[in-house]
């Protein structure tokens, strides 16, 4: 019962993030010229991408692995050893 109160509150909790996410994005776009939602949403996912950068170079226990989309099979599996270097 408790956890079921608890994703009720989360669901309605993003719900409400989402609506105000998408309230702001349109206020922005239609306040600035030549700059559409998109435009809005696509400079929020640089930002949060940079942001992110810096945490992770800021903090000296963080490692951090990159690996390309040949990592990945399609159904989202990781391999488990590493891609070839040809992107096999």
């Amino acid at each position: 019962m408790c956890r079921l109160r608890i994703a009720e509150y989360a669901a309605a909790a993003c719900v409400d993030w989402c609506a105000g996410l998408r309230t702001s994005v349109k206020e922005f776009a239609s306040q600035v010229e030549g700059i559409s939602s998109k435009d809005v949403l696509e400079i929020m996912l640089a930002t949060q991408y940079f942001d992110m950068l810096d945490r992770v170079g800021s903090n000296d226990k963080s490692q951090l692995v990159l690996m390309n989309d040949a990592a990945m099979d399609p159904a989202g599996e990781q391999h488990t050893r590493p891609a070839a270097a040809s992107g096999c």
